[in-house]
C-alpha cells in the first residue's frame, strides 16, 4: 500500500488487517500486527481479537485481549461478556463469575 499507492497506513486500515486476521483464526498473525504497529492499538483492535478468542476458544490469547479491552474502555461491558463466554466455553466456571 505504501510503496504501491504511496499511502501511509492510519490505524483503520490496521484495524481492519487484524480483523481480517482474527476472523479467518490466525490470532498469533494479529497479535504480530498489533506488536509491530508504530501506532498503538485501539481498542477496536483489541475487540477484534477478544472476538475472534471468543470464537476460537482460545482462552489464553482471549484473556490477553480482553483484559487490554477494558484497560481502554472499561465502561464498554461487551469486553466482560465476551471474556466470561470465554470461560464457560471452556469450563472455568469459577472465572465466568
Amino acid at each position: 500500500m505504501q510503496e504501491k499507492y504511496n499511502i501511509a497506513p492510519k490505524l483503520q486500515h490496521y484495524d481492519d488487517l487484524i480483523d481480517l486476521l482474527a476472523r479467518a483464526g490466525n490470532l498469533v498473525d494479529a497479535l504480530k500486527v498489533i506488536q509491530h504497529m508504530p501506532i498503538e492499538a485501539d481498542v477496536l483492535a483489541w475487540k477484534a481479537i477478544l472476538s475472534a478468542s471468543a470464537k476460537l476458544g482460545n482462552v489464553v490469547i482471549g484473556e490477553k485481549a480482553a483484559l487490554r479491552a477494558i484497560e481502554l474502555n472499561p465502561n464498554d461491558f461487551s469486553s466482560y461478556v465476551m471474556l466470561s463466554n470465554i470461560y464457560a466455553k471452556a469450563g472455568k466456571w469459577d472465572d465466568v463469575a
